[in-house]
């Protein structure tokens, strides 16, 4: 069972049975930090619901409880109900590359090892459908 950590309370209750999920799939040397606050140099926050730590990779990630179809495109998804929503994986892309360069910097020794993509932004769909 993957460890969970917790930086702020779940938004839903979807997003905390997701996390339990999470930490009982993934293997026991995985850490799950719940709810990180990113704050950039320019002030704004953003809010990740999941960074997911293993071995070799780090996934940044959004639980969306949504129920049936979604259309996307780079800006926007389109709901089955015709809902428009921001694309959420533009906020995750952006803080993956944040995270990934605030490692090299603090952690220098393993710029060689980190070479490429190591952290990925994904979304969690958790809704039965």
């Amino acid at each position: 069972m993957a460890e969970l950590v917790h930086q702020g309370p779940f938004a839903s209750s979807s997003e905390e049975r997701t996390a339990r999920h999470l930490a009982e799939k993934l293997p026991d040397k995985w850490l799950i930090v719940c709810n990180k606050l990113f704050v950039s140099p320019r002030g704004e926050q953003f809010e990740v619901d999941y960074i997911i730590m293993g071995r070799h990779h780090i996934f940044v990630a959004d639980e969306k409880n949504i129920s049936g179809q979604v259309r996307s495109n780079e800006n926007d998804w389109t709901l089955s109900s015709g809902q428009l929503r921001r694309n959420p994986l533009n906020k995750l892309h952006l803080i993956a590359g944040r995270l990934a360069g605030y490692i090299r910097d603090r952690f220098p020794q393993l710029r060689t090892e980190l070479a490429g993509h190591f952290v990925e932004a994904a979304v969690i769909m958790s809704a039965p459908d």
